[in-house]
């Protein structure tokens, strides 16, 4: 039993990460994990450390600096992780990185990433899960 619900659990997250350049269904992903959205939240912030949406943002704002520095524009780049306006993205971009998005192409290569996390069982009795801290730094 434990097992399966590792499983769905980690399937939800899956369903988040193949999402993150729309509108999350947060009722799907719960169900896709076997529980209501309400207990969702709670596990996931219990497991991970995080709120949900904190995890989503960050999540969103680690693909949205490999697309700046990849020449896609700040614009498009909003609109794909579903901010509506330029300066709401500025502002929750410069909140995860420090910078401001027209600067991540000028960057030396290093920014600061959210890694997806997968939950896994780290012994017979505890979940944890399977991801670096947010202090993670990549260099590409």
């Amino acid at each position: 039993m434990r097992m399966e619900w590792l499983l769905a659990l980690n399937q939800s997250l899956d369903y988040l990460e193949e999402h993150l350049e729309e509108k999350i269904d947060l009722a799907r992903a719960a169900q896709i994990a076997g529980c209501s959205v309400y207990h969702y939240q709670r596990i996931f912030s219990y497991l991970a450390g995080m709120p949900l949406s904190e995890y989503l943002r960050r999540r969103r704002m680690t693909l949205a600096a490999q697309r700046l520095r990849m020449g896609e524009k700040v614009l498009q780049v909003s609109l794909r992780y579903g901010y509506e306006s330029p300066t709401a993205f500025n502002r929750a971009f410069q909140a995860v990185h420090g910078v401001a998005p027209s600067e991540a192409t000028v960057l030396d290569g290093t920014y600061a990433i959210q890694r997806n996390f997968n939950f896994i069982l780290s012994d017979s009795t505890e979940l944890s899960v399977a991801a670096q801290a947010f202090v993670d730094w990549a260099t590409s």
